[in-house]
């Protein structure tokens, strides 16, 4: 993703401190769930991990846990700011494990099946032409090895019982992100994508996120609170007032959300 080609605006965010402690208590929050999804996709220690979209590199670091000391992780974002925002955080750690450089997803600064796996979370609801991005991404991937690509779908994303001009809203902040090159649907079509640019031995799963789970604060956190960012400047305010007007709906008590995340595989023959 080029700075002026997608969704996710980070230098349009008023508060960015705030989105960068947004982007750690996501991270943080989904870890464990994500800890099983890269594991069961087959990363293992000693893994060359690709971390595409890996904004300040929190996810990025946890990676490195599970591809250990012989492993390691590079973290590519097309923000400089964002990458910036993780080395001063600590999280580029200068041992050769976890690397964060900037970097567009759809021209890669690396080699030719150079890596042993990719992992995309939340990055492909952005991108104008996801499929030029997992043809980049299987070029750098080594033969047999693996993509995995977590990305949400509006039409898995429910509140119950659902506040009055929720629905109404959503549909309005997906118009925005389309209009801005995104796709709030995207989950439904990644296996698609994926067959599309070669890729085999494709499967989808989803993976479902309840507000019961991790909270109803971590949930809007995580599920809806960012809408705010994408729409026009000159509805922010009046969108954040919306989001607020749900979000205490949602905290009375007997309410509940869930959303369903697609979680993709694949395989470079």
């Amino acid at each position: 993703m080029t700075k002026k080609d997608g969704s996710y605006n980070f230098d349009g965010y008023v508060d960015q401190d705030e989105e960068i402690d947004r982007l750690e208590r996501q991270a943080n929050t989904v870890w464990n769930m994500e800890r099983r999804v890269l594991q069961a996709a087959g990363v293992t220690p000693g893994m060359h991990v690709l971390d595409l979209g890996c904004g300040p590199g929190f996810l990025s670091r946890h990676i490195a846990e599970l591809v250990g000391p012989a492993g390691r992780v590079t973290g590519i974002d097309v923000n400089d700011r964002l990458i910036e925002a993780g080395r001063q955080r600590g999280l580029n750690d200068g041992q050769n494990q976890v690397e964060l450089r900037p970097g567009d997803c759809y021209s890669l600064d690396l080699p030719d099946a150079s890596t042993d796996f990719v992992f995309a979370r939340l990055l492909f609801q952005h991108l104008s032409d996801p499929q030029r991005a997992l043809a980049e991404a299987r070029r750098v991937l080594r033969p047999g090895g693996r993509i995995c690509v977590v990305d949400v779908d509006d039409g898995l994303v429910h509140l119950f019982p659902e506040p009055p001009g929720y629905h109404h809203f959503t549909r309005r902040v997906a118009e925005h992100q389309r209009t801005a090159g995104g796709d709030r649907e995207v989950g439904r079509k990644l296996g698609y994508y994926l067959k599309t640019v070669e890729f085999t031995d494709i499967a989808v799963q989803i993976t479902v996120i309840t507000s019961e789970q991790i909270g109803m604060q971590a949930f809007f956190n995580l599920a809806v609170s960012f809408k705010r960012e994408l729409v026009p400047g000159d509805e922010r305010e009046a969108a954040g007032a919306e989001l607020e007007r749900f979000h205490a709906r949602m905290e009375q008590p007997g309410s509940f959300a869930l959303m369903g995340v697609y979680v993709v595989t694949a395989t470079r023959p």
